[in-house]
């Protein structure tokens, strides 16, 4: 499956692109998975450090070794990645017991992952998952609906939907900051008309109240290729949330 993607981060929130972890900048990957390689995408943000990372870095990290070491692997990657993020939020929340009292102040972990073209949502701590699909916006994340682990770890919110992917399709991953400034509607506007949707609303973000506080974003164009076609003698009315990319 082909991909192009896009990032935008900023402050101690982090994204993880296939293994990448891009921090504090926008960034653009085309990557092309075989049929039998497990692809993910995940945006983190957090506070405090654990074993001298940022929470985040830790958590993304973890994944991305989680990987290559075979704890996730396409055979049982559902399980596999809900046992990893299981394990994240006990650490990063110093549940731990080797953990001391500085140390895992809390994470958020939002992302899809999947094999050729079936995407799953997983998320842990808050976030949101989106599916674009013929200028409508869909989530993929149900907080309504939590996987859950025990009790003690109820404030995990962890959920998992799937979705069956498409060329054309846009996915779109938002960390949990970016979802308390902005509506699904405002992220719909953005996707509709901006060929650089990962900063648009990451820019849109920080207008309506994010100032610098950690935040990242992904958008993943399936199929790969530009995320729209633009007419560019065509005028554009940004009060309902478009975007001139040329502006």
């Amino acid at each position: 499956m082909k991909f192009t993607i896009q990032s935008a981060c900023q402050g101690d929130a982090i994204a993880s692109v296939a293994g990448n972890i891009v921090e504090n900048t926008i960034s653009s990957f085309d990557l092309d998975f075989t049929p039998e390689e497990l692809f993910y995408l995940y945006v983190a943000e957090g506070k405090g450090t654990i074993k001298g990372q940022s929470s985040a870095e830790f958590a993304l990290e973890h994944l991305r070794d989680s990987v290559t070491m075979g704890d996730i692997s396409a055979k049982n990657m559902v399980d596999d990645v809900f046992n990893q993020c299981r394990y994240i939020h006990l650490e990063v929340n110093g549940v731990g017991a080797h953990l001391n009292d500085t140390e895992g102040n809390g994470c958020a972990v939002n992302g899809i992952f999947g094999l050729d073209c079936q995407g799953y949502s997983l998320a842990a701590g808050g976030g949101r998952a989106y599916v674009f699909r013929n200028n409508t916006l869909s989530p993929m994340s149900d907080p309504t609906a939590p996987l859950g682990y025990g009790a003690q770890e109820d404030d995990a919110n962890i959920w998992q939907m799937s979705a069956e992917l498409t060329d054309g399709d846009v996915i779109l991953i938002v960390s949990k900051a970016i979802t308390e400034v902005l509506s699904d509607d405002d992220l719909e506007g953005i996707l509709y008309l901006s060929k650089y949707p990962a900063d648009h609303i990451l820019a849109e973000a920080k207008q309506e109240g994010l100032g610098n506080t950690p935040a990242a974003v992904i958008a993943a164009k399936v199929g790969g290729g530009e995320f729209i076609d633009i007419d560019p003698d065509e005028e554009y009315d940004e009060a309902d949330g478009r975007y001139d990319p040329w502006a």
